[in-house]
């Protein structure tokens, strides 16, 4: 990106007059992983779209190479439905006890689950209200 502005639609740029993002650059090689951080507001998700091309440029360039380059971008929701822990992890797919340990290894639930009155048969409730109260 090369000082890049986006406006989210024409619409709202001339009601505002405001760019959502201005004069953004960055450079970064095949591979690298990239950290995006800062306060809430501040333009991180507003960001990703533009890389995305879910925003429009107002001025700049933004140049992505190669198909192995592609962006792909995980949305932040969490996604928790009544039933167990196991359940949600599981989200329909047949229990298969090696692959299940390999899950909770990988995404380092292992510590988490452990700590659950009734392990990974405690209850989530509806959009996990059992699990945290925050």
């Amino acid at each position: 990106m090369e000082n890049v502005s986006a406006i989210w639609s024409t619409r709202d740029y001339a009601k505002t007059k405001k760019p959502i993002l201005s004069n953004i650059s960055f450079n970064f090689n095949n591979y690298e992983k990239v950290a995006i951080i800062g306060k809430v507001g501040c333009g991180k998700t507003t960001l990703l779209n533009t890389i995305m091309k879910e925003t429009f440029l107002l001025n700049g360039l933004m140049y992505i190479s190669g198909d192995k380059n592609r962006p792909s971008y995980c949305e932040q929701t969490p996604v928790i439905l009544s039933g167990t822990i196991k359940s949600n992890i599981l989200f329909g797919s047949e229990f298969k006890q090696d692959l299940y340990e390999k899950v909770l290894d990988s995404c380092q639930l292992v510590y988490d689950i452990n700590s659950f009155p009734n392990g990974d048969d405690t209850e989530t409730g509806e959009m996990g209200v059992q699990l945290s109260g925050g």
